[in-house]
């Protein structure tokens, strides 16, 4: 009787034993579910769209790697020597050209910070009108004035110039947020320009449109 209860003791351990080391390797090597991952209803993860780094558009701060406050240097590191580009006077107006799409520019406007004892042009504000560049929340060239205004409520209507045949295109700016949009006749967007926050976008439209006419106040 006293083999067999020494028995039975034996087996329950055994068994005991066993079922903790299927817990333990179900633990370390199955994968089980992120509560911090979102879901859809039926449990599964959703897809969260992203914008890559080298064309995402931040308000106030870059476009794509080219940043606000960087050096005239430091963008040509990154983007090669300008197509084209006009400075005098401590500012500098650079444009390059895209290689696979025609029609498509970048634009860097930089200039000097009155009584900064560098020597150096920094960057002030960034044109593209390539789609490719977007902000997180999606906003491109080719988004309508109406994605525009309810992306950015605080866009207001700063001036305009003429495009190609004389055709007028009006600038929007978010001066608090640094960004503005250019908007054709079709209230569709042609362009972006990031700027510094807090600065009127309109004050640098010169360089970029010499047909540039702020709005009254």
């Amino acid at each position: 009787m006293r083999y067999h209860y020494i028995l039975f003791a034996g087996l329950l351990l055994a068994g005991c034993r066993q079922s903790t080391e299927q817990v333990d390797h179900t633990s370390a090597d199955t994968p089980t579910a992120d509560s911090s991952l979102p879901t859809t209803s039926q449990g599964k993860e959703t897809t969260i769209d992203s914008v890559a780094p080298n064309k995402l558009i931040i308000p106030g701060t870059s476009v794509g790697l080219t940043m606000i406050g960087h050096t005239t240097a430091a963008v040509y590191q990154l983007l090669g020597k300008p197509d084209d580009g006009d400075a005098a006077m401590g500012k500098s107006l650079s444009t390059w050209y895209s290689k696979q799409q025609k029609g498509y520019k970048t634009q860097v406007f930089s200039a000097m910070q009155m009584g900064d004892s560098e020597t150096m042009p920094r960057v002030k504000s960034i044109r593209v009108n390539n789609p490719l560049f977007e902000t997180r929340s999606h906003l491109h060239a080719g988004s309508t004035l109406k994605e525009a205004l309810t992306l950015f409520p605080a866009l207001l209507l700063v001036g305009n110039y003429s495009a190609g045949a004389g055709k007028p295109v009006r600038v929007y700016d978010d001066s608090e947020a640094g960004i503005a949009v250019e908007i054709n006749e079709q209230d569709l967007c042609v362009g972006i320009n990031v700027h510094q926050k807090n600065e009127k976008a309109f004050a640098q439209y010169i360089p970029f449109e010499s047909s540039f006419k702020p709005l009254q106040d």
